[in-house]
């Protein structure tokens, strides 16, 4: 059987010509042989009932809608390139988090799976090609999860039981859920907190307990919540009122200068090979450690409380050695 990205290709040539197209034309555009041609249209006569025929006087085949109407092609058609890519995304959803979208997209899965089938493609083969690594990932509560959402695209306040780990100690708080993270494996939770009255983020593994409200959230421009959580570094939250300037070796620099560690990040080539890249925060902790990964190829020139902490910490690390 012809495969379905051909047949749609054939048929969307047919609908937009005014004039028979020639066998030669229609194996040229598709990169196939005019034998396939002929497959391909038998097929779609075959299966789809389409009105195809061919004018022998023009040499090529036409739509002939005599009852007026133009035919279309029911479902949804995808070229192999598109299917691949559908598979990929599959396998991504499935695996963000096991078991936390399964019930959610199952239906659309289902349909992925079909399609692929029908193309003669095998999705158990094709997904042995992709593989997904997860670094730090800590498994989401899905009832927490299903309720925050529920409260978030509902505008409703919840109230969530939420553990903080550096004091170990939990905290009951109402909040108004604005936006939900996927930041490094992990689920976050942008959200104004009614106690604290300012925004905050929230680690989805850390809330423990959570009840939606009958009560209304309160709302931000997009764009309030852009200047207050984009202009920081990484999860932590904040008006960036700093910035790192780093300077990497020129062997690390191979790799530093195609990262994007910062949307308003400002980078420059140094005369010696090494690379400098700014970076604007509010928070140390996080940058810190992306700063101490690169170990002795990476070098903080400012500000000077960064350059200390960074001391400290290289410091202590050192004496766990002693």
């Amino acid at each position: 059987m012809a495969k379905p990205y051909q047949m749609k290709a054939v048929h969307q040539r047919l609908i937009v010509s005014r004039y028979p197209v020639s066998s030669d034309v229609l194996a040229q555009e598709l990169e196939c042989s005019i034998s396939t041609i002929g497959r391909v249209i038998s097929d779609m006569k075959m299966t789809w009932d389409a009105p195809i025929e061919y004018d022998r006087k023009q040499n090529g085949y036409f739509y002939d809608n005599k009852n007026g109407e133009m035919f279309e092609m029911p479902g949804l058609w995808f070229n192999e390139s598109e299917l691949y890519a559908l598979l990929v995304s599959q396998k991504l959803l499935l695996e963000v988090q096991s078991g936390l979208f399964e019930s959610y997209i199952q239906p659309l899965l289902s349909k992925i799976e079909k399609i692929l089938n029908n193309s003669h493609h095998h999705p158990e083969r094709i997904a042995e090609k992709v593989k997904i690594l997860h670094q730090a990932h800590r498994p989401t509560n899905q009832k927490i999860f299903q309720k925050l959402t529920t409260g978030l695209l509902e505008q409703k306040q919840i109230n969530i039981d939420f553990y903080n780990r550096a004091a170990n100690s939990t905290d009951n708080r109402n909040i108004s859920p604005l936006r939900l993270v996927y930041y490094r494996d992990n689920w976050y939770l942008d959200a104004w907190c009614h106690k604290k009255e300012a925004f905050r983020t929230f680690s989805v593994i850390n809330v423990k307990n959570t009840h939606i409200l009958d009560i209304a959230s309160v709302t931000f421009p997009t764009e309030e919540l852009n200047n207050y959580y984009a202009s920081a570094f990484g999860i932590f939250s904040g008006k960036a009122d700093k910035i790192a300037i780093l300077h990497f070796s020129s062997y690390r620099a191979r790799w530093v200068a195609d990262e994007n560690w910062h949307p308003e990040q400002k980078s420059k080539w140094l005369q010696d090979g090494r690379y400098e890249l700014q970076i604007p925060y509010s928070d140390h902790r996080e940058l810190i450690m992306d700063i101490l990964k690169y170990g002795a190829d990476v070098t903080v020139v400012s500000p000077p409380e960064l350059v200390e902490r960074v001391k400290k910490e290289i410091e202590k690390n050192r004496n766990n050695y002693n």
